[in-house]
């Protein structure tokens, strides 16, 4: 168990923005409180309360986010987080609706994982 998220893909943001949140400590930023409470976060606006942000991160160029944890078999692996140029809240629909989808991409992933131990020994 590692005690940092490693940001392992992304769309939509600078290559800057990608070398300052690209190693999150659990529980600092929006995706390391994630991932060490379990709770979904919507946030309308970082640039208002820069206490959500990670330490020594810039104001990227999103401003609202909504951010779910991965869970795999009851485990969290990670975190999905969405955002948006615009201040404005994402719904609670939204937030159900990516947490599904992070938990099938979860699931995916520890198969996916649970396959290459299996293949790679018999190699």
């Amino acid at each position: 168990k590692s005690n940092e998220l490693v940001l392992a893909g992304y769309h939509g943001i600078s290559a800057e923005s990608v070398k300052e949140v690209g190693r999150v400590k659990l529980g600092e930023g929006l995706n390391g409180r994630v991932a060490s409470t379990g709770d979904v976060l919507l946030v309308g606006d970082v640039s208002v309360d820069r206490s959500l942000a990670q330490p020594g991160a810039k104001v990227t160029e999103l401003l609202s986010h909504l951010v779910v944890p991965m869970r795999s078999q009851g485990k969290i692996i990670g975190t999905v987080d969405v955002g948006r140029r615009v201040p404005g809240e994402f719904l609670p629909d939204h937030a159900d609706l990516l947490g599904r989808v992070a938990d099938q991409v979860a699931s995916a992933l520890a198969n996916a994982y649970l396959f290459e131990c299996v293949v790679k020994p018999q190699s």
